[in-house]
């Protein structure tokens, strides 16, 4: 591939930088409107580095030990220089989010300025088309609002556009600023190889078997040298091949069995991100822009290693605002809309082709700011002017605000927000949905709601426990916090006052009625943390089942969770006409079975239950019967003071009245510890017996 600096007719480009000062101004008053956008993981980078400062390496608490609870290693370090400097500024140290903040903002408009330069560079350029690709990039609402984020987005964004812009230049310096920038992507993200590696991967392509030596040469083999060293290095002090990230927010994705609870989007995460420029535009804009790519050859990796990142983005999907995984492509495929744009031959056709881009990437540009003011806290910055804290930070800041007068340093808290409050507040936090806590995130258990943020497990005041709230009880924290809504909607529309059993009563509801925080009871911990078979799982949740039979019918492991939604913590309708039969295979083998509970039935119509508990054989274990009046509720609890070896059950209801009857079963849990399970809570400290 020829150098950027030379074009097939000899001549470079020569676009005014009127037009690179332009959209650099544009940008950065666009991206104002996203000043206050801030995400709580943001501080989760600031609690590592803030114990790096302090000499305990990386860790997350005091108890956990070395874990990778973050996906930004450079990111980290960053942080730990914002927080020196802050230090010895003097500052208070929520202000090393503004640090952040401003590095954001200044790589954004680094990434528009560089494009700009290598639209200069590019052979056929001309300012149609450099309007309408850069356009597009000081106007796009992702790029824009994570220049205004203290995390990485924006730096990795700079980085694969220096990377792309250095392998166009095809020169021996340009080499080893592409070297340098594919190891920081490798340092910066975890997944950093991919994006190097799309961008390597396509100019390798498309380049002449000369220039693949030399980038092998020069780029690819001492940048895999290095991805070895650095994840050698991440293996020796973690002891892991994988952080907790991946385990408790990719590997379900992939691992994805029947009858798991995923909570998901109702569209894909690529649709969302089309549609902000609406769908059914952008599917054949992109389609003819691969065209024209595949035309121009100075353009087909551009636009191949733009696709590579949006199909990675697209697959991994992300919970948070923004569609930060898509940004690293903006520039690229800035590039090749001024090429396309550019490519027009008759002058006034370019131009009226850029007029319509512009209207067009304006407009979306415009809705995409006006949905985040009316959706997110603070709503734009050029509305709501303010410099106020509580501005920057929403109801975190709040929560921090009130909590800070009982939440001392040091204290030892669960909450999954694990950014900000812990790291302002320098809270010994447990983060139980695993992000950063490897044992959380590494549970051999399904009997968890697998989400975006991660692996969560409801806390109510239902007496049948999960095993992460297990865990959470075994470390015994002083407060466990948690989001309002996310209670709400774990307690059937209420907020409870107790949780765990009573071990926790609720002691804050923030102004905002954003957040909770609940205080030890004198209600003892001690089973959990002596004894490692109070470590439960529900093991005829919908996950488990080897076979179901419904009424004689078999029912296909697709339908589990909807058919038998009682058995993975939901609420379902069935019909007693007269009977109705249900046996569950969840075990090969006969598991320790603790507890039998049903944590809600309401019969409309009186009729009689039975459950049975049977063995791999279908030796009978347990038998329980009971008759319930019509329009009546119910629960059930059962302790067995000896482990019953279990692997089927059986649900019987029937009719007590001459005609067919109904009921709601919700959260039937067999209790008990498979021997995974069982193997994997031995790996905690437990007193000897």
């Amino acid at each position: 591939m020829s150098s950027w600096r030379t074009t097939e007719t000899g001549s470079t480009s020569t676009l005014p930088r009127y037009i690179g000062i332009a959209a650099v101004l544009v940008f950065l008053l666009y991206a104002l409107n996203f000043l206050y956008f801030f995400i709580d993981d943001e501080g989760i980078p600031f609690v590592f580095a803030q114990n790096l400062l302090d000499g305990r390496g990386l860790v997350y608490n005091s108890f956990e030990g070395r874990v990778e609870g973050y996906s930004d290693f450079l990111q980290v370090l960053l942080g730990a220089g914002w927080l020196a400097l802050a230090r010895a500024a003097a500052l208070d140290k929520i202000c090393v989010f503004f640090f952040g903040k401003a590095f954001s903002l200044i790589a954004g408009a680094a990434t528009v300025a560089l494009v700009f330069g290598v639209m200069r560079r590019l052979p056929g350029i001309r300012p149609a088309g450099a309007v309408a690709g850069l356009t597009f990039l000081a106007l796009a609402g992702p790029l824009a609002m994570w220049s205004c984020s203290s995390l990485e987005a924006a730096f990795v964004v700079l980085l694969v556009t220096t990377l792309a812009a250095a392998l166009l230049a095809a020169s021996p310096s340009g080499d080893r600023v592409a070297f340098a920038a594919g190891v920081l992507l490798v340092l910066l993200r975890i997944d950093g190889f991919v994006h190097a590696g799309a961008v390597l991967g396509s100019f390798w392509i498309f380049s002449a078997s000369t220039r693949r030596r030399q980038l092998v040469r020069s780029i690819l083999l001492p940048l895999a040298a290095a991805f070895i060293a650095y994840h050698a290095w991440r293996v020796w002090y973690f002891g892991e091949w994988l952080m907790g990230p991946l385990h408790s927010k990719i590997l379900y994705k992939l691992l994805n069995g029947p009858g798991w609870v995923i909570y998901k989007p109702e569209t894909s995460y690529g649709y969302r991100f089309l549609d902000t420029y609406n769908v059914l535009i952008a599917v054949p804009a992109l389609l003819l822009l691969a065209a024209w790519c595949w035309k121009a050859r100075i353009a087909r990796p551009v636009m191949l290693a733009g696709s590579a990142i949006g199909l990675y983005a697209a697959s991994v999907g992300d919970w948070m605002a923004g569609f930060r995984f898509f940004t690293s492509m903006l520039p690229l495929l800035a590039i090749a809309i001024a090429g396309a744009v550019s490519a027009i031959q008759r002058t006034v056709v370019a131009r009226m082709a850029a007029a319509v881009l512009t209207i067009w990437f304006g407009w979306t540009a415009y809705g995409y700011a006006l949905n985040y003011h009316h959706k997110e806290f603070g709503g734009s910055w050029w509305v709501n002017r303010s410099l106020a804290a509580d501005r920057f930070f929403g109801p975190d800041y709040e929560l921090f605000r009130e909590a800070r007068h009982f939440l001392a340093p040091g204290t030892r808290t669960a909450f999954n927000q694990a950014g900000f409050l812990p790291f302002m507040l320098d809270l010994d936090n447990l983060d139980d949905v695993g992000l950063c806590s490897l044992f959380a995130a590494k549970m051999p258990t399904t009997d968890v709601i697998f989400t975006e943020p991660g692996r969560y497990s409801p806390l109510t005041n239902l007496p049948s426990l999960r095993t992460a709230n297990a865990y959470v009880l075994y470390r015994d924290p002083a407060y466990v916090i948690a989001r309002m809504d996310i209670m709400v909607s774990a307690n059937r529309g209420r907020l409870p006052e107790d949780i765990l059993d009573g071990r926790y009563r609720l002691k804050l509801v923030d102004t905002p009625r954003e957040n909770v925080v609940y205080a030890r009871t004198n209600v003892p911990v001690t089973p959990f943390q002596t004894n490692p078979n109070t470590f439960l799982e529900n093991v005829a949740h919908t996950s488990r089942i080897r076979s179901a039979v419904w009424n004689g019918g078999v029912v296909s492991p697709p339908d589990y969770v909807e058919r038998l939604g009682f058995l993975a913590g939901k609420w379902l309708d069935v019909a007693v006409d007269p009977r109705l039969h249900l046996a569950v295979q969840f075990a090969d083998e006969e598991i320790a079975v603790y507890e039998l509970h049903i944590n809600g039935l309401q019969a409309r119509h009186a009729m009689a239950v039975v459950l049975t508990l049977e063995g791999i054989a279908g030796g009978r274990r347990h038998r329980t019967e009971f008759q319930m009046e019509g329009r009546t509720s119910r629960d059930l609890r059962l302790h067995f003071p000896e482990p019953l070896r279990v692997a089927r059950l059986t649900l019987d209801l029937a009719s007590l009245d001459a005609g067919p009857a109904s009921a709601r079963i919700f959260d039937l849990r067999v209790q008990g510890q498979p021997p995974a399970l069982a193997a994997y809570v031995r790996k905690l400290p437990f007193p000897p017996h």
